[in-house]
């Protein structure tokens, strides 16, 4: 399915070492239609999205280093619905090759941690400020589109599928048998838990923070 993996480390580390956390993370993702792989790594962060393609011919994936993607770098799981409207306000209208990254990219520019207040639709998006080594994550509005994080000391770890954070170092699985008392009870697992312990559902609404000198987050709307 389509989704954005990736890891924040606290201290830098070695690129290899990144790159295999990623490996590990999506090695069990089963992504049965044709889309595109895009990366990006470096000494703090490392990320894999995988998209939908237009190529109905279900071939395979079309792998793009984004180490040339402009600044920041911006990583988007879902669609915008007020594009078209963003686009003019931006100035960005008479250009018909952009995309809802690229709609994100300006607009965080612009406004910041405020362009939450200006996207409308179903998103995840990750936000990597290269030279400043500070990563962004923010949802949309009701969260529709899950994302699944795993905090330790030494990093952060998010993910579309919660399966693939049970991969990532140090992890010993075990069931979160609140989760498990509602997945039987109301059929589905309720607020941010998950079914699997220390692996939380990312919370609607909500902005974090990540840099080496450290982590923050707030909810930027309420119902």
């Amino acid at each position: 399915m389509p989704g954005i993996y990736g890891c924040y480390f606290h201290s830098p580390t070695s690129r290899e070492r990144v790159n295999d956390t990623l490996e590990t993370m999506t090695r069990g993702i089963q992504v049965r239609h044709a889309h595109t792989r895009t990366c990006f790594v470096d000494e703090h962060f490392g990320l894999v999205n995988f998209r939908f393609s237009n190529d109905r011919s279900g071939g395979p994936a079309e792998s793009t280093d984004e180490a040339d993607q402009p600044t920041p770098k911006v990583f988007m799981d879902g669609y915008l619905t007020n594009g078209q409207e963003l686009a003019v306000r931006l100035g960005m209208a008479s250009d018909e090759s952009w995309c809802d990254e690229d709609l994100v990219r300006e607009s965080y520019r612009n406004r910041g941690d405020e362009v939450v207040d200006e996207l409308s639709g179903l998103f995840n998006v990750c936000v990597y400020e290269q030279d400043s080594r500070r990563m962004k994550l923010f949802n949309c509005r009701s969260g529709a589109r899950h994302l699944y994080l795993r905090h330790t000391d030494e990093m952060l770890a998010f993910a579309t599928e919660a399966k693939a954070l049970v991969h990532t170092d140090g992890y010993s699985v075990g069931i979160d048998r609140m989760a498990l008392c509602d997945l039987f009870n109301f059929a589905y697992v309720s607020g941010t838990r998950s079914l699997f312990e220390g692996i939380e559902l990312f919370s609607n609404a909500t902005l974090i923070e990540v840099s080496p000198s450290g982590r923050r987050r707030h909810r930027y709307w309420e119902y």
